[in-house]
């Protein structure tokens, strides 16, 4: 018996991940304890231990997100960063086995005053996941971030703004002007993504037997904070693919190996050698950051 009066009884429980935690129950009388301990007991007996009830919710997403770190890439580890972040700002400080439904609610409905439906549900798939792993590991019993509530509606996507056929003339126009202009007409003869176009290398461009030629499009070049600019490989299947060069891509490429040239002819030894063939480069030959492509 404690010097409160309670009743305790400790027991040792293995959890999922071969560590051995040992846990502390209370109660009035000590058939209570007794009874507590044995649940306990044979609850990790079935593989459905207790959940743990210091851990919070910004210790869960450290761990969650530390285990994670060699699977994503460099740019979504720095996402996935950013949204831990602002999620321990809200509920960080709450008790895992405390945070119930309705708060996370209300955390919806407060990043949806800041942030724009995309990135609202980014915060709570990363929430629901780490509360998911927790549940792997007996840290919590449910995921209350998955749970559906009655009358919530999906949030509205925002329409994505496209060129008008007048703005794409003017932006063709520009393009003959400016330096990187030529990268426009690759742009919008392949539909690119910046960081897609950045990531590519001469030796990606391939010329087919039946005399198309096509961009293998590999990797990207993000910038991730506190990195740097980073070489990151394409995250899906889908995102690895080949895309036939328009004949505008193709006049925008053939204009820019002529500007290359001279940059790399006004350099001089200046110019790396040996390292990856960029196409993208500044006028010293590095790597292109995104925020000077436009």
């Amino acid at each position: 018996m404690r010097s409160d009066g309670r009743w305790e009884s400790r027991i040792w429980i293995e959890r999922p991940d071969g560590r051995k935690v040992r846990r502390s129950f209370y109660g009035a009388t000590q058939a209570d304890v007794i009874a507590a301990s044995a649940e306990a007991a044979r609850a990790v007996r079935k593989g459905n231990p207790k959940p743990e009830g210091r851990r919070t919710v910004s210790a869960l997403l450290d761990e969650y997100v530390g285990v994670m770190a060699d699977s994503w890439t460099p740019r979504t580890m720095a996402t996935y960063e950013h949204l831990a972040g602002n999620l321990k700002k809200h509920v960080g400080r709450r008790l895992v086995v405390k945070l119930a439904a309705v708060e996370v609610v209300e955390l919806r409905r407060t990043l949806a005053k800041s942030y724009a439906p995309s990135t609202v549900r980014g915060h709570i798939k990363l929430l629901s996941a780490a509360l998911r792993w927790g549940m792997a590991l007996g840290y919590v019993e449910r995921n209350v971030a998955a749970v559906r509530v009655a009358g919530m509606r999906k949030p509205e996507e925002q329409e994505k703004a496209t060129l008008t056929v007048e703005e794409a003339g003017r932006v063709l126009v520009t393009s003959g002007i400016e330096r990187l202009g030529p990268f426009v007409l690759v742009l919008l003869g392949t539909g690119l993504r910046s960081g897609e176009l950045l990531g590519l290398r001469w030796s990606d461009i391939e010329e087919l037997p039946n005399g198309r030629q096509v961009a293998k499009i590999r990797r990207q070049v993000v910038r991730v904070r506190g990195r740097g600019l980073v070489e990151s490989p394409l995250k899906t299947k889908g995102s690895r693919r080949d895309v036939t060069l328009s004949s505008l891509a193709i006049e925008g490429l053939e204009r820019w190996r002529r500007t290359q040239a001279a940059e790399i002819l006004a350099a001089g030894t200046i110019w790396p050698r040996g390292g990856p063939d960029w196409i993208v480069t500044s006028q010293l030959g590095t790597v292109t950051d995104p925020r000077n492509l436009y």
